[in-house]
């Protein structure tokens, strides 16, 4: 998530605003002041990669980010069988997907698998 504010956002940014940011790891949020600048490089759920705040007169909140994405080469696993009297559901969570000890996975995103249940 990317966000920048320049000379004045403080007085119309809403308490669901603020908390959005901060659930993208804002910190500093609640520091930006009248006519101030804010920058945010975040990820949803995690801690920001960037985020800095000036104040009026102390020119544009400036900040750099690095965000590396790890792409797994293993194959997909197949799909769960939802029709099943006990589903699998048991699982933990893991780079923001759900493992389940099954050993399959749930491909409900999919238009053509969700239209089959």
């Amino acid at each position: 998530v990317l966000v920048a504010a320049a000379d004045e956002a403080a007085a119309n940014l809403s308490t669901v605003a603020r908390e959005a940011l901060k659930s993208c790891g804002a910190k500093y949020i609640d520091q930006l002041s009248w006519r101030g600048s804010y920058a945010l490089v975040g990820v949803k759920w995690s801690a920001a990669l960037a985020e800095r705040v000036t104040m009026h007169g102390s020119g544009p909140a400036q900040i750099v980010a690095h965000y590396e994405k790890v792409v797994t080469t293993e194959a997909p696993k197949p799909a769960c069988n939802g029709r099943l009297a006990e589903p699998p559901v048991k699982g933990y969570l893991s780079n923001g997907q759900l493992d389940l000890e099954a050993n399959c996975r749930y491909e409900l995103w999919q238009g053509s698998q969700a239209s089959a249940c």
